[in-house]
């Protein structure tokens, strides 16, 4: 009786215990479900365009910077912007976007192709999920600067990021990167941000 008694303990002993592995596996899953779990790694929440399948006629990449919030008068902006046929700088004043100077040079097939592998290197399509994509009035004093893709003219990605804050906007490339690219891509963008507009620069 008394060995079938110990078997019968340690029988009940695996029983319970395999019941509270059981227990604490089932309360994890249903609180992963509930709550969320930091293994979700940010590669998990990012979203990105793959920019090797818009190297054709029908797309067009576009930076817009903006300036400080200030008085319509005093407001500027300027767009650059790359196609497989051209690229374009355009500045602009107000709020209402006056044109004030436009340049156009043209591009080639192979210049493009090569430009959105650069701009792919510095993660221009990529975003982390679950920010505004409001940049409106945000880094007020300083500069805002917003990233798109295009197809036929519809907007396929549009992020955006400001000159306060690494933490502020859409886009989680390299900023400073995306911006020079495409500032390489209008050698006469020295002469045509001056004034008011270099600010912008």
């Amino acid at each position: 009786m008394e060995y079938g008694s110990r078997i019968r303990f340690v029988l009940f002993t695996l029983l319970g215990v395999l019941f509270l592995i059981l227990s604490a596996w089932g309360i994890i899953a249903i609180a992963r479900n509930v709550f969320g779990t930091s293994d979700k790694s940010d590669t998990a929440k990012v979203q990105k365009v793959d920019l090797a399948d818009f190297a054709r006629a029908s797309t067009a990449v576009k930076l817009r910077v903006e300036g400080p919030i200030v008085a319509n008068e005093q407001f500027v902006s300027y767009e650059i912007e790359v196609s497989q046929n051209f690229r374009k700088i355009t500045t602009y004043k107000g709020y209402e976007n006056i044109i004030t100077s436009e340049k156009r040079y043209d591009n080639n097939v192979e210049a493009y192709r090569t430009f959105l592998r650069a701009l792919d290197r510095a993660g221009y399509v990529t975003r982390v999920a679950g920010a505004s994509d409001d940049e409106t009035a945000a880094c007020a004093t300083g500069r805002r600067f917003i990233y798109y893709v295009s197809d036929e003219s519809e907007e396929v990605s549009r992020l955006w990021n400001t000159s306060c804050s690494a933490k502020q906007g859409t886009m989680t490339g390299t900023g400073s990167a995306v911006r020079s690219l495409f500032k390489a891509q209008t050698p006469d963008h020295r002469t045509i941000l001056v004034g008011p507009l270099s600010i912008l620069r």
